[in-house]
């Protein structure tokens, strides 16, 4: 990995969510509030005007940084094994499709006022077409690759044509987990500002590491295009939060997270490494379960974080709190891939 030219992708992809909020959130705003305004007020105060369409910012920032990697590795011979990109391209395009979806869910909610939005099993149906066509677009490229490599040195597993279903269904559920993670159901006030960017922040610097133990350029640089558009993001979405990143940017963020598994070949990543996404969305789906059957709540929110936030942590701890879990689950993923490269 050239590192020089890294750390200024990264700059540029941060500059850039910096420069993309000063444009983009007063016509964000404009679609919820009906009112223009280049102001966008005080940074660290809310107004009840910050729109939900933060992924946008992303995705545009993740595209410039993705685009300058590629070129960066390509000169350099260091990706893939026709030096194209197209890997990276087909991820990209993914999120991006997964975007779309949530910027479809965020202006039914904020500009048409809908409560529910669309129906789960259509949002997730649509998920599940979109990842396992995410593989199959690989597969056209020639990464015909179906075995999954299992801890514990046991070697690997070729699962197959099985590959594409299984594997669908796990980006499907990866996908959720980062989006549950975000908020239950679009509910911004249950939400902790810049949580799920920032623990997708952590999550993506894991993969990094772990993909230069395993030599992987590749799935290198997808992991810190990751890290340097959350890190830009945050810088109007941490806490208070003047843009939420809403339903596009956590499926946005879901697909990031998901694919970057695929990209590094090291697919037991996300149990590890995504611990903070596991068991925010396993609470969610528990408490969801419970209340569904017995009308009686086990949390005093939706999930994990909000049940803390419920408690009166404030958004910095609660943060913390997850941003520890997944550097906890990342000292597994290393050792993951260190375990890897000794098969």
């Amino acid at each position: 990995m050239l590192w020089n030219r890294m750390l200024i992708i990264l700059a540029v992809e941060i500059f850039a969510g910096f420069m993309l909020g000063k444009i983009l959130i007063p016509l964000f705003r404009k679609l919820k509030t009906g009112k223009f305004d280049l102001y966008i007020g005080d940074r660290f105060k809310k107004d009840g005007s910050e729109p939900k369409f933060g992924g946008i910012i992303i995705a545009l920032s993740m595209g410039i940084g993705l685009f300058l990697g590629i070129s960066v590795l390509v000169s350099s011979y260091q990706i893939g094994d026709g030096g194209s990109g197209g890997r990276l391209g087909a991820a990209y395009v993914y999120c991006l499709l997964l975007m779309a979806i949530g910027i479809a869910e965020d202006y039914a909610k904020d500009r048409r006022k809908a409560i529910l939005g669309f129906k789960l099993r259509h949002k997730v149906a649509a998920q599940l077409m979109l990842s396992i066509g995410f593989l199959l677009i690989l597969y056209l490229q020639g990464d015909g690759t179906t075995e999954v490599l299992l801890p514990f040195r046991l070697g690997y597993m070729d699962f197959g044509y099985l590959y594409y279903p299984l594997m669908g269904i796990m980006l499907t559920v990866a996908v959720n987990c980062v989006k549950l993670h975000d908020c239950f159901g679009g509910d911004t006030s249950s939400g902790c500002d810049g949580l799920c960017a920032t623990t997708c922040l952590v999550f993506s610097l894991i993969v990094a590491v772990c993909c230069n133990v395993t030599s992987n350029s590749e799935g290198q640089l997808y992991a810190y295009c990751i890290a340097g558009t959350c890190a830009g993001i945050l810088i109007w979405g941490l806490s208070p939060s003047k843009v939420f990143i809403g339903e596009s940017g956590s499926l946005f963020l879901g697909g990031a997270v998901a694919s970057m598994v695929i990209i590094s070949k090291l697919h037991f990543l996300f149990l590890l490494a995504g611990l903070g996404f596991i068991v925010d969305g396993a609470c969610s789906l528990i408490q969801y379960a419970v209340y569904k059957k017995s009308k009686k709540l086990i949390f005093k929110g939706n999930s994990l974080h909000a049940h803390f936030k419920a408690k009166g942590w404030s958004d910095y701890k609660v943060i913390a709190l997850f941003s520890f879990i997944t550097l906890i689950g990342g000292v597994g993923a290393v050792a993951f891939s260190v375990y890897s490269t000794k098969l």
